[in-house]
């Protein structure tokens, strides 16, 4: 016979395996793409562009350069927007290329 966990043991579960205590946790050397990803999910989502106040698609925007999982340091911005911003505040340098990845 096989055993079978209730609902409140694998929620118990879950919980126990969150951030920093699940085996696969990177902390800070986290990749950007991954870091991404955890900030879209813990960061609630806008429904208009953060710069523009239009209502279009929108992607994360990292404000400072510094990629961390800072809620604050990143914001919700439609594709145009965010890429003037990249390249006014030098973030992203040409061809698509950002300085993170050039120094990496």
């Amino acid at each position: 016979m096989k055993f079978k966990h209730t609902q409140e043991t694998k929620n118990k579960i879950s919980i126990s395996n969150l951030g920093e205590d699940n085996g696969m946790w990177k902390g800070k050397r986290v990749g950007i793409i991954s870091l991404h990803q955890w900030i879209k999910y813990h960061k609630e989502k806008s429904l208009i562009c953060e710069d523009c106040k239009k209502e279009k698609v929108l992607e994360l925007a990292n404000i400072d350069g510094n990629y961390d999982r800072n809620l604050d340091n990143y914001k919700w911005l439609c594709r145009s927007c965010h890429m003037k911003f990249d390249y006014k505040n030098k973030i992203r340098i040409g061809k698509g290329k950002s300085k993170q990845s050039v120094q990496e």
